[in-house]
């Protein structure tokens, strides 16, 4: 009964350090305190366990934000945006860093509602619901082929399943045709886009801190750059930018 008594003492003792040890526990503990720069750095850890889980690099933006590190802060939104586009709260925080940083969230000339619905869901999430479809389609059309009582019960899911298919298919053509491949965002202040990857190459833009560039190429520890809308291409050192 000793045994058992202190093997339970134990446990009990080891429950709060293992909790101090958490990462999450320890981030949300940091930011409670206001010590939002160490908060968002033990998010950081939290989320190599959880790369997946959009509500820790949320959290980790809004620490970032409360940090005034804008860029960091928007490209942890932009994350947890694109694994949970549904959720309000990341949304709104991703639209308002985005505002104190100069960019519109929602392209020029695009209504608002429709951009929301075209971004309802992740690329990842249409291509399982087109994939899912196809397959149901296929499976209802060959039975109906191979199985003449049930023609004509499932023609018409068939045709309907793979009608969806091609609907996911082309909105997940058109989320490719619109996304930016290999994102970026400027973190560290006012980047200067020089016209080589030298410290002594000529600057030819500047870009500013939370606003998205296309990596195109690497050379050393500088990234080629390019902002086809603005018509701007160089090459920024590759600390003052963070992909995606």
């Amino acid at each position: 009964m000793k045994t058992l008594y202190s093997l339970a003492l134990a446990l009990l003792v080891s429950v709060p350090a293992f909790a101090q040890d958490n990462p999450q526990t320890k981030a949300s503990a940091l930011y409670s305190k206001g010590q939002f720069k160490d908060a968002a750095l033990a998010y950081e850890q939290a989320v190599k366990e959880e790369p997946d889980n959009p509500y820790l690099h949320y959290n980790m933006g809004n620490a970032y934000y409360k940090a005034s590190s804008l860029g960091q802060a928007v490209a942890c939104y932009w994350r947890a945006f694109r694994l949970n586009p549904r959720n309000s709260d990341i949304r709104h925080n991703l639209e308002l860093a985005l505002k104190n940083s100069g960019v519109d969230f929602v392209p020029a000339g695009v209504p608002s509602s429709l951009y929301v619905i075209f971004q309802i869901m992740s690329r990842r999430e249409i291509a399982g619901a087109a994939l899912a479809l196809m397959w149901l389609g296929l499976m209802a059309a060959s039975a109906a082929v191979f199985y003449a009582p049930s023609r004509r019960l499932l023609v018409k899911p068939a045709a309907v399943c793979l009608c969806g298919f091609a609907f996911f298919g082309l909105w997940w053509l058109a989320r490719g045709a619109s996304d930016i491949n290999n994102p970026a965002i400027v973190v560290n202040g006012i980047a200067e886009v020089k016209s080589g990857p030298l410290e002594t190459a000529n600057a030819v833009a500047t870009v500013p801190e939370g606003h998205m560039v296309e990596i195109l190429d690497k050379k050393d520890n500088w990234y080629e750059i390019g902002i086809s809308k603005e018509g701007i291409k160089g090459w920024l050192k590759a600390a003052s930018i963070e992909a995606l």
